[in-house]
């Protein structure tokens, strides 16, 4: 179950960091 909550808490992340990135980006 941990290890599934670190995998989404990472996918979160990343999305999070990503997207603001991306928009600097464009």
């Amino acid at each position: 179950i941990g290890f599934q909550v670190l995998l989404s808490i990472g996918e979160l992340s990343l999305a999070i960091v990503i997207a603001p990135t991306s928009g600097l980006l464009t």
